[in-house]
């Protein structure tokens, strides 16, 4: 029997496997030597060293005892360590309030249930959307501000609206606190509390405020409308009324000279004034009339070929060609009262200025530089606008011939895609001619995207 045989066997640790082999392994081979150095007599130099080898093993041993008290200590620590995660991650899941971890931009890391009730969502599925996903799309500029004020301070708050999944507006409370994840990156920590009635009054107000400054604004455009329309209208209400004036008091004056020719002419004169008065009359309050809107639209979806078809239905175009290029697939977000209005001073405009059997063109667009825009387009084989002319034509009561109308119709297409937010311009055509132009924002917003931010 050799001097270990007798020592019991040490259990194996699973953190000190490889040194217990080590170990093991050179205590065989000790051994062995051992036995076959034992018949070489005592005072050999091979026995000397076999002890002092016998004593580095010793040394060895109580090393490998040293870490495999290390490894279990460690273990330990790490099951505590789970333990504790483990427990983190309950209270944060059973947390009353909602927790939300995002990085810097917003994009979600983690979630509570309560999040995930909050925003109508398993809290898998919240994990890598971003936070804007969820909010009203008029608060998403004050998410953005936040975002990009955190760095100022270490806590920060906001009153905003978020939208859950199943539909409904929520108004909350929102605090951010500045951290940093394990790696090192930074992160942003949310609490977002249900901010009941006092949350929602003041995102009540906050569009009161923005409803507000919309007034403000269309009140501004109003009153710069209605100082050019006044301007011009001035102008036409004193050519008339001078005419008027002018003949009467001539026939006051020498009544008794007058001979029956003579009256007729000067009544027929006056008479043709009048005439001319009552159309600035009837255009003052048609503007007027049109103002009230506040250059506000009622935008809806329409198929822009079926509104052109019915607006040129109504029309007397016999004497000319009318073509309308506008595919049947167009769909558009636009006032459809507001659009038919366009289209039908602008082909009566082109017919009353052109000659007889000449064409007329329709065509809808979206428009080159912003595909979201609708550009309509009316064009004619006339002779053309002056380039002095080209923007004149647009103010209310201009007339650059005496082919008749109230001088308003064009007027009112700027005006109409001023309500859109967009504007009116007249073109030379390629082949002569002119060609009007209506650029409407927004005509054809992406639906997809919008529904995938909101």
């Amino acid at each position: 029997m050799t001097p270990h045989e007798d020592e019991p066997v040490r259990p194996r640790r699973s953190g000190g496997a490889e040194l217990d082999r080590l170990v093991e392994l050179s205590r065989r081979q000790f051994d062995t030597l051992l036995d076959t150095t034992g018949k070489l007599g005592a005072g050999s130099t091979a026995e000397e060293a076999l002890a002092a080898l016998s004593l580095t093993l010793e040394e060895l041993e109580l090393t490998a005892e040293e870490l495999r008290a290390r490894n279990e200590e460690l273990t330990a620590d790490r099951r505590m360590l789970e333990q504790e995660r483990q427990r983190f991650r309950e209270l944060f899941d059973m947390a009353p309030e909602a927790y939300l971890v995002t990085d810097v931009s917003g994009v979600i890391l983690h979630a509570n249930r309560q999040a995930g009730r909050l925003l109508g969502r398993d809290v898998g599925e919240l994990v890598g959307e971003l936070l804007a996903v969820f909010v009203h799309g008029d608060d998403r500029g004050d998410l953005r501000s936040l975002l990009d004020q955190i760095e100022e301070g270490p806590v920060r708050g906001i009153d905003l609206r978020v939208e859950p999944l199943g539909g409904g507006t929520t108004p909350v409370a929102l605090t951010v606190r500045r951290g940093t994840e394990p790696d090192g990156e930074p992160e942003l920590r949310w609490v977002l509390t249900d901010g009941g009635a006092h949350a929602l009054a003041r995102a009540e107000l906050r569009d009161q405020l923005r409803e507000a400054r919309a007034e403000l604004a269309d009140r501004d455009h109003v009153s710069r409308w209605q100082g050019t329309m006044l301007g011009a209208a001035s102008h036409d209400l004193r050519t008339p009324l001078g005419v008027i004036t002018g003949t009467i008091e001539t026939m006051l004056e020498h009544w008794d000279d007058l001979s029956q020719d003579k009256g007729r002419e000067l009544l027929e004169a006056a008479h043709a004034q009048s005439g001319k008065l009552r159309g600035v009359l009837r255009g003052l309050l048609e503007l007027s009339q049109l103002q009230l809107q506040s250059g506000r639209t009622n935008r809806q979806t329409v198929r822009v070929r079926e509104l052109v078809d019915l607006t040129l239905a109504t029309l007397d175009t016999a004497s000319h060609a009318v073509e309308v290029d506008v595919a049947p697939s167009i769909v558009a977000d636009v006032d459809p009262d507001q659009v038919t209005r366009i289209v039908e001073n602008l082909v009566a405009n082109a017919v009353r200025h052109t000659p007889t059997d000449s064409t007329v063109r329709v065509i809808a667009t979206a428009d080159d530089d912003d595909p979201t825009a609708l550009v309509l387009t009316v064009e004619d084989d006339g002779p053309g606008i002056a380039d002095e002319h080209k923007d004149l034509v647009f103010e209310p009561f201009v007339h650059l011939d005496d082919e008749g109308g109230s001088g308003l119709g064009l007027a009112i297409v700027a005006m109409f895609a001023a309500f859109h937010g967009g504007r009116a311009w007249v073109e030379d055509g390629d082949g002569g001619g002119a060609r009007f132009r209506v650029l409407l924002p927004n005509g054809f917003p992406p639906p997809a995207r919008e529904q995938d931010e909101g």
